[in-house]
């Protein structure tokens, strides 16, 4: 991006501070405020506004006043309310509107949090015509915000990244791939002319290794290298084609003998297991993106008025996107099981696909709809074996982004194992 841009930056210093240094098991981690407003200015434009709200009474956040008065940063101070809880989201809230309208001259707002409370305030920003970039500690960035801002950086152990572009460059380079290799086994040599071909723009530094070969080492979960060959490795996707299903209500498990129940159970690697009793949407930049699109169109006000069908909502969702009929069906079940949506007619003769359905009155947010799918998308696992762990959904799940979605595997994990007491 081009450092042309007039900014506003304003802080929810003590979500700051206190992510950076838990961050740190020693505690001797700090925010180095200096170098995170000078990021700014060097990569994105003129700062005019900076703004820190705190209750600067804090100790945790009281050695940090010198340096936020060398860097010019206006302080506002916050008072910690009775329930220990300080109002800082509301404050900056009102500063941030006031600014809209004040200083219509200044085009981009820098939210330093990582708090989901702000996401009305992106939403009402990003209506103004104004660009909204976030940042906030690595791991404490909510995933609604991520999907709704114009940019959201992670400030790392030694690095600040931008959670947009390692999401979508790298998942775009897989679906690539995905696309060249098909259900076949190809040589590596030749998959790496291919894609070279059509993605000269690739540069395999870019994400932390060397060659093509080591990237796709580094997703185990979407690819598989055979080295018995002599001459080049060959390649293929980790895929189990999964069973054919006429009957839309009866894909959703399959029936396993009580022989061979057990060993189903325990012996089978969790991907094919899951992909037997839960269809799921295998690439995980798509299925966020279809999620992302069903909660937007039912919460919006005129769908809210007028129930669509599944089909209108199908049509709707998952235009321009590789979605199989059977992904999808398993996704509508999912969501209905995570009592994500409501079928007004579900004790209709109607085919399932002609079904009225809203979302639920309990789901307020994207992060909401979206914990509640994949709690539902495990339940079953989780109740049947004992390797349901972040790490495992994360690998099955997001291997192309897992520091980005731990945080939400991170809590499915809390809420099944609440659900099993």
């Amino acid at each position: 991006m081009e450092n042309t841009r007039n900014l506003a930056i304003l802080m929810d210093f003590e979500n700051l501070a206190i992510g950076i240094e838990n961050s740190d098991a020693e505690g001797r981690r700090i925010v180095e405020v200096r170098d995170l407003i000078e990021f700014f200015a060097q990569h994105y434009g003129k700062i005019l506004v900076k703004k820190a709200y705190a209750d600067w009474a804090n100790p945790t956040i009281k050695k940090y006043i010198h340096e936020l008065a060398r860097c010019g940063v206006e302080m506002k101070q916050i008072a910690r309310m009775g329930n220990n809880k300080n109002n800082a989201e509301s404050y900056l809230i009102i500063d941030a509107i006031e600014l809209l309208h004040e200083k219509p001259f200044i085009d981009t707002i820098v939210l330093v949090t990582g708090d989901a409370a702000f996401l009305p305030l992106i939403s009402h920003i990003r209506a103004t015509g104004r660009t909204v970039i976030g940042i906030g500690p690595q791991g404490t960035i909510a995933n609604v915000l991520v999907h709704n801002s114009d940019g959201y950086l992670a400030i790392g152990q030694d690095e600040i990244y931008d959670i947009h572009m390692e999401r979508t460059d790298r998942s775009r380079f897989i679906r690539v791939l995905r696309n060249i290799i098909g259900t076949d086994a190809i040589p590596l040599a030749t998959l790496q002319k291919r894609f070279e071909e059509t993605n000269p723009e690739f540069n395999a530094e870019d994400f932390g290794v060397e060659t093509l070969e080591d990237f796709l080492e580094d997703l185990p979960n979407q690819f598989h290298l055979d080295y018995s060959s002599s001459d080049s490795p060959i390649v293929t996707c980790c895929y189990t084609p999964r069973p054919s299903h006429g009957n839309y209500s009866s894909i959703y498990s399959k029936a396993f003998s009580k022989s061979n129940m057990e060993d189903t159970i325990s012996s089978r690697p969790l991907e094919e297991y899951l992909k037997d009793t839960r269809m799921f949407i295998n690439d995980g930049p798509t299925r966020e993106d279809v999620l992302m699109n069903i909660f937007n169109f039912l919460a919006s006000p005129e769908v809210q008025e007028n129930p669509p069908t599944l089909d209108d909502v199908h049509d709707k969702v998952t235009l321009g996107l590789s979605v199989t009929d059977q992904d999808w069906r398993g996704t509508v079940y999912s969501l209905s099981s995570g009592s994500c949506i409501h079928d007004f007619d579900s004790n209709s003769p109607l085919p399932k696909n002609r079904h009225h359905i809203a979302l639920n009155r309990n789901i307020s947010t994207l992060e909401d709809f979206v914990l509640k799918y994949y709690t539902s998308l495990f339940h079953k696992a989780f109740g049947e074996r004992d390797d349901i762990t972040v790490d495992n959904m994360l690998n099955l799940m997001h291997p192309e982004a897992a520091k980005q979605y731990e945080e939400l595997f991170q809590k499915v994990l809390y809420e099944l194992q609440n659900s099993q007491k």
